[in-house]
Formats: structure tokens, sequence, C-alpha cells
């Protein structure tokens, strides 16, 4: 039943972010960059509600995401932009989760001297205990590749299904291995796709 959650729990937190960054980039070029920066600001000002209200939290954490998101994916322009940023992403995941400030975060959390996480975090209860699932950082690059592969003219199917595939496979190696760093999956599915699928044809207007 646990796994299954936070299958669950997964799945539909990558498509919370692709639905919010599919509303804010189905609105106005001129609208969509001040909603963004409104999203990310109302989760700066939700740092200050307590961890205890981890429900609420979500809901913030959801909407830094697709603010800071979108943002990132004005820089992605083009496949090779996305391909670095990709590249970057999970060295600069890998060096924080193996000793950088995601382990020093985590471990804090842990020893119960820091409830941070729960403000970095999707967190839902396992066993009683609200635990953090899925990291803002994966989910905010996962917001910025959606955006990027919209903007590339691919399908709202297509565009969905690199970077939550390679969730879902981060998601398969933690419960296998223990907690472990998703944006190598997720950047790394991306790439694969992006190897093998070229982009579409601009749609006719």
């Amino acid at each position: 039943m646990t796994t299954a959650i936070i299958f669950i729990v997964s799945f539909f937190s990558a498509l919370a972010v692709y639905g919010g960054v599919y509303a804010v980039e189905r609105t106005e070029a001129k609208k969509s960059m001040p909603f963004a920066a409104g999203l990310f600001l109302a989760y700066l000002a939700s740092l200050a509600i307590p961890a205890e209200l981890a429900w609420l939290l979500n809901a913030f954490v959801l909407a830094g995401a697709v603010g800071l998101g979108v943002f990132i994916s004005r820089f992605l322009t083009a496949r090779v932009n996305i391909a670095t940023f990709c590249i970057v992403a999970s060295v600069v995941d890998y060096l924080s989760f193996s000793g950088g400030l995601t382990a020093m975060i985590t471990e804090k959390f842990q020893s119960g001297e820091s409830n941070l996480l729960y403000h970095l975090a999707i967190s839902f209860p396992l066993d009683g205990v609200f635990r953090p699932l899925v990291g803002m950082g994966d989910l905010t690059v996962m917001g910025a590749l959606f955006a990027a592969l919209l903007r590339l003219k691919y399908s709202l199917a297509v565009a969905f299904l690199p970077p939550t595939v390679g969730l879902m496979l981060a998601v398969v190696f933690a419960l296998i291995y223990g907690s472990i760093f998703a944006l190598p999956f997720i950047c790394g599915a991306t790439l694969v796709f992006l190897a093998f699928r070229k982009n579409t044809k601009p749609k006719k207007k």
C-alpha cells in the first residue's frame, strides 16, 4: 500500500505542475511572467507557515515549482539549451545529494533538528506521519522542461511524458535502494527523448 501511495503522490505531483505550467503558458506572453513571479512569491511567503500545516504547504510547493520552472524555461529556447540544462541540473543534484545542501537538509530533518524539508517537498502521511516524498527542486526542473517542450510544439501528452517517466524511474530506484537523487533520471529520460524525437512543425495559427 505504501509503495502505491508513493507512486500516486509522485505522479499527481508531476501532473499538478504540468497543469500549472500549461495554464501559465496559455496566458498572453506579457502576462505569463508576472503570473509566474506571483506564484513564486506566494511560495516564499509560505515559508512563514508552520511545518505542522504540511497539507497547506504542499499547495505552495507546487505553486513555487510552477512559477520558478516557467521562469527558467524562458532560457530553454532550443534543444541544445534544454540538453545543457539537463546535464548541469543532474550534476548539481548528484553533488547536492552526495554531501551537499540536500544531504545537509535531509540529515537535519531526520535528526529532528529542522522541519525545513516540509517547505521544500511534497509530503504525504505514511504510517500516520507526514513524510517528504517529492522535492521541490525536482518539480521545478520538471516544470521548466514541461514548458520548454510545450514551446517546441510537442503535443500535450508528449511534452508530459519524458520528465514524468524519469520521475517514476527515480521512485522505483528509491524504493529499492532508499532515498536517491531524482534529477539524473528526470533529465536523463528527457535527453533520451530529445535524442530520438525531433520537434514537430509549428502549429498553424
